[in-house]
């Protein structure tokens, strides 16, 4: 019974944190706008411009959370694995590949993307 009940609690966590996800996509969909949210913006960086006409809107925060972790080179197919281990929608790595830092993310459609920094 005490496993069930754990069970029952891990399933309830997901569902709500599913149902949290859910409407705030039906939100944004419903707003119909862009919203663009700055987080650690160097000063000498200028924020990056919405080339249509939607409106952007800034949200104010803080960050309220650093997580440290040590970083093993992996390929982009190790990362994807890891990534679905730990149930997450995005994975940093470094690329034993590239020798560079990229960040793994899943779609909407199920498919990968990944993000490779570019020098300036």
């Amino acid at each position: 019974m005490a496993a069930v009940d754990s069970v029952i609690d891990v399933m309830d966590r997901r569902l709500e944190r599913y149902k949290s996800k859910a409407y705030r996509s039906e939100q944004a969909k419903k707003a119909g706008k862009n919203v663009s949210i700055r987080m650690l913006e160097a000063p000498d960086v200028p924020p990056v411009q919405n080339t249509d006409d939607d409106e952007v809107v800034e949200a104010e925060g803080r960050v309220v959370r650093i997580k440290r972790f040590p970083i093993k080179p992996m390929t982009v197919d190790e990362a994807a694995f890891q990534m679905e281990l730990l149930g997450h929608d995005f994975f940093m790595f470094l690329n034993s590949e590239a020798d560079q830092h990229n960040l793994l993310y899943k779609r909407r459609d199920g498919d990968y993307g990944l993000i490779q920094p570019e020098p300036l």
